[in-house]
């Protein structure tokens, strides 16, 4: 599924939480890669990517 989102991409920046010690294995496996692909796009269009 893709969804778009609008933004202003001269303001906008990608905040990624690290919740390594709260979130479940079995999540993990299934939002790793969507985290990646938002992290690799953001970069593409050089976008700041934050961790917490």
């Amino acid at each position: 599924m893709s969804t778009s989102i609008p933004y202003n991409p001269e303001s906008a920046a990608l905040l990624v939480i690290d919740m390594q010690k709260f979130i479940r294995k079995d999540l993990a496996n299934k939002i790793i890669p969507n985290v990646k692909s938002i992290i690799k796009t953001c970069h593409e269009k050089d976008i700041p990517v934050l961790w917490t």
